[in-house]
């Protein structure tokens, strides 16, 4: 598009761990904004690199009029990262190069790991100038769900997916999973059974909320994470030597990873469990906040 070039056009960084749905959560939101009349969307598989969506956030009234809003106005360039993080300090070299308005860090609601490996992922930009007492652009947390959390029978028909998440689906699982992935899903499988839960997820590690047989779990499922941590800090600095700032000795924990991009300097705005596996759903509990989020980035 003819408007990515233009040096005005407001520009959002899209960081995450590997599937946590940073590609579905652009998907979602450009099928919001744009006519029905539109074909479907090409699902797609993990980002290697980067992926740059300039997605229009002006919708249309429902008759069908509206404002007049320049290019400028009316779209806005995602600049969305991959979520593989290269060790050393030129692996995403060109976000050095770059101003954004605004960050979105994403977490999938299940997934530990990826709400953990956001700590990272803002020392990193914070180093940049981009977040943190001096960063120059506004902070939106957002934590993802590929299924719905309720126990209710009527969500049944939601435990579907449509058909952009389908496919998207499809597209993730033709990677096939490294020795790594295979370890852990069978040991976090063998906590569960014991612990007599059936997913962990990030709310199990804030321990208010805990029973004894879970906090068994998450025990050793952070247990398991320091000796795998330590195993990569080890591999890390061999590589890349001491100075290597990828892989920290101790790995943060849920609640002070999120916590610190929480309490960014610019006011974080905060969307829990925003819901991947339904688009009707997504503008009807994700879409308002999302946009009151990006048009704040206008009036800054």
């Amino acid at each position: 598009m003819g408007a990515a070039d233009s040096p005005d056009l407001l520009r959002v960084l899209v960081v995450g761990h590997t599937g946590v749905g940073k590609t579905l959560f652009l998907q979602r939101l450009h099928r919001s904004t744009v006519e029905r009349r539109e074909g479907p969307l090409r699902a797609r598989g993990h980002t290697v690199g980067f992926n740059v969506e300039v997605i229009s956030t002006h919708r249309e009234n429902k008759f069908g009029s509206s404002t007049h809003v320049s290019d400028n106005e009316r779209h806005i360039a995602f600049v969305e990262v991959g979520g593989n993080r290269n060790f050393g300090r030129s692996g995403h070299f060109p976000l050095s190069l770059m101003t954004f308005h605004g960050v979105i860090f994403v977490y999938d609601h299940h997934n530990i790991e990826s709400a953990t490996d956001l700590m990272y992922w803002y020392e990193y930009l914070k180093g940049y100038g981009a977040v943190g007492s001096g960063g120059t652009a506004r902070v939106m947390l957002v934590e993802t769900t590929h299924i719905p959390l309720t126990d209710d029978p009527s969500s049944a028909a939601r435990v579907l997916p449509d058909e952009l998440l389908g496919s998207y689906l499809q597209e993730s699982i033709k990677k096939a999973p490294t020795f790594r992935e295979k370890m852990c899903h069978t040991v976090r499988s063998l906590f569960r059974r014991c612990a007599s839960v059936s997913r962990l997820s990030v709310t199990d590690f804030q321990p208010q909320y805990l029973r004894f047989l879970p906090r068994v779990a998450v025990f050793l499922h952070q247990l398991m994470s320091i000796v795998e941590n330590l195993l990569l800090f080890i591999m890390a600095v061999t590589l890349f030597g001491p100075g290597q700032k990828s892989v920290s000795f101790c790995p943060p924990s849920v609640s002070a990873a999120l916590r610190t991009i929480e309490d960014d300097a610019s006011g974080t705005r905060t969307l829990k469990q925003c819901p991947l596996y339904d688009q009707g759903l997504f503008e009807a509990t994700a879409l308002e906040e999302v946009l009151s989020f990006l048009g704040s980035l206008r009036s800054a």
